[in-house]
């Protein structure tokens, strides 16, 4: 890796007209406390140095150590008066929320895939490629599986306490296990901290941000039908139709987003429901199937994480939590998007 490292350097260097590059020294200090290599060159006369450390690893955690090891070696050997100096942190990939931490600190970036960020007294040089590894896409598509999820809404809920992995795993109904191994994850990618009371979420929008760019809907089988009723008395039979199918069914989508922040009319009912309930509501809203002009849908979920955190928003009526309503709207149209980044300023500040 930091042979590779050495090179990503070196051939971004190249590119830049008019700067030659004088030599590359590796550092080998004991006790950890060193820097993985120096670069030396010139441009325009001026003689410029980086200090660069490499991390086989992008993620939050190991930019953190690299920035506070850059920063103590440049400290304990001086800013060199005659050069110009930069700090250099290098990694396979470097993901938006580290290229940020990296500016933060005034650290500049290097990765494999040529993003890029350099910034010296006279030279200027920022990059971003669309590319994003597959790993990366593969790792992050992981931390929102269904499983995962469940433990992923119970920490983003609104009053963002501490919580202990034994009431997580009991709460969402995960294993000690699995919600260990989720936890060693995104403490690695700097979302949540530990805490003598706990753990809790250190960055919470930046982990719905993530999760928007992997969400896909909770499986099941989505069904349309059509009922007589309307308006009011639609209103009321649907509320009274959620209230008897218990914690087994819930408003969804706009349905529910009109419960906790009204942007959009829905013309449609919108319904969560495990198999069990499914016929509790076909019963109670006198339910035709429907292949097209429904106005009931209701999803049958192959798994009730969603159900599992829903609110009651009045005494017997269900709605998916603000966050599950806000991913569940931020897949859908123009519209129904306005009405997401609409509850997620009302309801999710944080």
């Amino acid at each position: 890796m930091e042979e590779d490292g050495i090179g990503a350097v070196s051939l971004l260097l190249q590119q830049i007209p008019d700067l030659h590059v004088r030599d590359i020294e590796r550092e080998h200090l004991s006790r950890g406390r060193g820097i993985d290599f120096v670069v030396r060159f010139e441009k325009d006369a001026q003689p410029y140095r980086l200090l660069c450390e490499v991390k086989s690893s992008g993620t939050p955690k190991s930019a953190n150590q690299a920035i506070h090891q850059l920063i103590s070696y440049q400290s304990r050997h001086g800013r060199r008066q005659d050069r110009f100096e930069a700090l250099v942190f290098v990694a396979p990939y470097v993901s938006p929320q580290v290229r940020e931490m990296c500016r933060d600190y005034d650290v500049n970036y290097v990765d494999l895939l040529g993003n890029c960020r350099l910034v010296l007294p006279g030279l200027y040089v920022d990059r971003q490629v669309a590319t994003t590894p597959q790993v990366e896409t593969r790792d992050l598509k992981s931390l929102f599986k269904p499983k995962s999820a469940r433990v992923l809404r119970y920490l983003l809920k609104r009053d963002q306490t501490a919580r202990r992995l034994s009431e997580i795993a009991e709460a969402t109904q995960v294993s000690i296990g699995q919600v260990h191994k989720l936890k060693t994850a995104l403490v690695e990618r700097d979302w949540i901290e530990d805490t003598p009371d706990g753990f809790v979420v250190r960055h919470p929008d930046l982990l719905v941000d993530a999760w928007l760019s992997a969400n896909e809907p909770p499986q099941g089988r989505r069904q349309g039908f059509y009922t007589v009723l309307h308006d009011g008395a639609l209103e009321r039979a649907v509320e009274l139709a959620v209230e008897r199918a218990g914690p087994a069914a819930a408003l969804c989508g706009r349905s529910a987003a009109n419960w906790w922040a009204p942007w959009l009319r829905a013309s449609n009912v919108e319904l969560y429901a495990d198999p069990v309930a499914l016929p509790i509501l076909v019963d109670a809203l006198d339910l035709q199937p429907a292949a097209k002009g429904g106005n009931v849908w209701i999803t049958v979920l192959d798994e009730s994480g969603p159900l599992l955190d829903a609110e009651e928003v009045r005494l017997g009526v269900r709605a998916t939590s603000p966050l599950q309503t806000y991913l569940d709207l931020s897949r859908g149209g123009e519209r129904d998007r306005e009405a997401a980044d609409h509850l997620r300023r009302e309801i999710l500040p944080w």
